[in-house]
C-alpha cells in the first residue's frame, strides 16, 4: 500500500520561508519521518492509523473527515508536521552527503548560512513543535471518550500513545 502523507511538500512552502525551489525528493522523506517518528507515538498505532485512513479516504474519494479526528489532523498533527520538517530541512537542504564525503551546497544568489544561524533557526522550529505536541497530548486526553482508537492499542508491536509531556525545570542551584 502507498504511503499516505499527511501534509505536502507544498503545505510547508505555503506555510515556512522555504523556497518554492526546493525538491520535493527532499521534502517528502522528511514528512515520512516526521509522520512516523513524531506523530505515530504520541497517537498510538490505531489512531495514527485511523488518521492516516481517513486521510487517505479524503484524498481518493473526497470523503469527509468527521469530528473530532478533522480537528485532530487540521488543528495539531499539520503544526507538528510542519516545524518538525522544517526542523530537519535546515541541515537536509545546505549539506549534502556525497561519495567523497558531506559538503556544504554552494550558494545561488546568496552567502551560506553557518552552522549556528542553521541551528537558531532550527531551534526556534523545535519550539513551535514542542508546543503543538504538548497542545496536542492535553487534547487527546480531553478528547479520549469520543475516540476509542486513542485507548485501543493492545495487539502486539502496536505503539501505545504517549500521555505525558516531558518537561524539566531548571535547577538553579
Amino acid at each position: 500500500m502507498a504511503f499516505t502523507y499527511l501534509i505536502s511538500e507544498s503545505y510547508i512552502k505555503e506555510r515556512t520561508a522555504v523556497d518554492a525551489n526546493v525538491d520535493q525528493k527532499i521534502i517528502k522523506p522528511l514528512i515520512r519521518d516526521c509522520q512516523e517518528i513524531y506523530i505515530l507515538p504520541i497517537l498510538g498505532t490505531d489512531l495514527y492509523e485511523k488518521i492516516v485512513s481517513d486521510a487517505n479516504a479524503n484524498k481518493q474519494s473526497g470523503t469527509a473527515i468527521a469530528e473530532p479526528y478533522k480537528t485532530l489532523l487540521n488543528t495539531y498533527i499539520t503544526k507538528i508536521l510542519l516545524y518538525r520538517v522544517s526542523v530537519d530541512l535546515g541541515d537536509f537542504i545546505s549539506l549534502k552527503m556525497r561519495n567523497n564525503g558531506v559538503i556544504r551546497q554552494g550558494n545561488e544568489g546568496g552567502n551560506a548560512a553557518s552552522i549556528t544561524e542553521i541551528q537558531r533557526l532550527s531551534d526556534k522550529f523545535e519550539a513551535k513543535a514542542e508546543f503543538w505536541e504538548y497542545r496536542l497530548k492535553q487534547w487527546l486526553c480531553e478528547k479520549a471518550d469520543d475516540m476509542p482508537e486513542y485507548e485501543d492499542n493492545d495487539d502486539d508491536g502496536d505503539f501505545a500513545p504517549e500521555k505525558t509531556s516531558h518537561v524539566n525545570g531548571l535547577y538553579l542551584g
